[in-house]
């Protein structure tokens, strides 16, 4: 994997686009004091270079309807390469499931659970456990 080096002009139009992906470049520009076709040359370079993969938006799920939201860690036992497809795609047609990442470490996958009531929550969980 080729490792990019950021100059102090890509960090500062990284850390623009963290706090307001959807700004547009005049604005990024003149918070900047970078000019305008830098910072389009620039954000264009990153996004090439697979610095900027994505420019996602991050929903607020208590104004969605959903005022629960917990992470979970999850430790998988003695889970086969099948059983464990079965799990992720399991997880990725829950409506429920905000986020999925496997991991290393103590757990093997952490995930969100976004729910309208703590009863909502219980029966995600337990739905998952029964079924793996």
């Amino acid at each position: 994997m080729e490792t990019i080096k950021l100059d102090n002009k890509d960090k500062i139009i990284v850390k623009a686009l963290e706090e307001n992906g959807r700004a547009l470049i005049k604005d990024i520009s003149k918070k900047t004091k970078i000019p305008r076709d830098s910072v389009n040359y620039r954000i264009k370079k990153l996004r090439e270079e697979g610095v900027i993969k994505a420019i996602i938006p991050i929903c607020d799920t208590n104004k969605m309807g959903y005022p629960v939201y917990t992470w979970v860690n999850m430790q998988l036992q003695q889970f086969d390469e099948q059983t464990e497809k079965k799990f992720q795609n399991y997880l990725k047609f829950q409506n429920n499931i905000v986020y999925i990442a496997k991991v290393t470490g103590n757990y093997h996958y952490i995930f969100t659970i976004a729910a309208k009531t703590i009863q909502d929550l219980d029966n995600v969980l337990r739905d998952i456990l029964a079924k793996f």
